[in-house]
């Protein structure tokens, strides 16, 4: 019985090691490295493609964030950040984003109001698109340009439904 507890508290103690990155907290003392702060400076639309979905994404540079989710009728406006490796879980630079506590995530099933991070790498992995600006206008609008299908596009396709 003992090795059966020492079995399964030694699964547990893995299986918590291969937990996604997101939801990791985003307070750090660490700040993100040189690289990772060049490389994200805002200013951008990002398209991602994951469980999700497409989604489209402008960054500010000085912080706020306004999302084009798939199925939405509005753009979520929030804010992003960077934050430095955790040691506590040998994970390295995350982004983080936080929208409204009237939001809510499907995949994770959790409201919104906090912030959500996961690793620079799982990001990067996601994104299939990136331009400087944002041609979508997303950063002023409430109402989104046209409802996203949740399947893979390219900003060019976007850019013609839109007008």
């Amino acid at each position: 019985m003992a090795r059966f507890i020492v079995l399964a508290l030694g699964l547990a103690a893995l299986l918590a090691g291969c937990a996604p990155h997101a939801g990791m907290n985003a307070d750090t003392a660490t700040p993100p490295s040189p690289q990772t702060r060049q490389r994200f400076q805002g200013g951008t639309t990002n398209m991602t493609f994951s469980a999700h979905g497409t989604q489209v994404e402008f960054v500010s540079k000085d912080g706020r964030t306004a999302l084009w989710y798939p199925g939405n009728g509005v753009i979520l406006h929030g804010r992003w950040k960077l934050a430095g490796g955790d040691a506590l879980t040998g994970f390295g630079d995350r982004i983080c984003f936080q929208y409204g506590s009237n939001t809510y995530n499907p995949l994770t099933m959790q409201s919104g109001g906090g912030w959500e991070c996961e690793s620079i790498a799982t990001y990067e992995g996601h994104v299939v698109e990136r331009t400087a600006g944002d041609p979508f206008g997303l950063d002023k609008r409430g109402p989104v340009p046209f409802v996203l299908p949740p399947q893979r596009t390219t900003f060019a396709e976007l850019l013609k439904k839109r007008r």
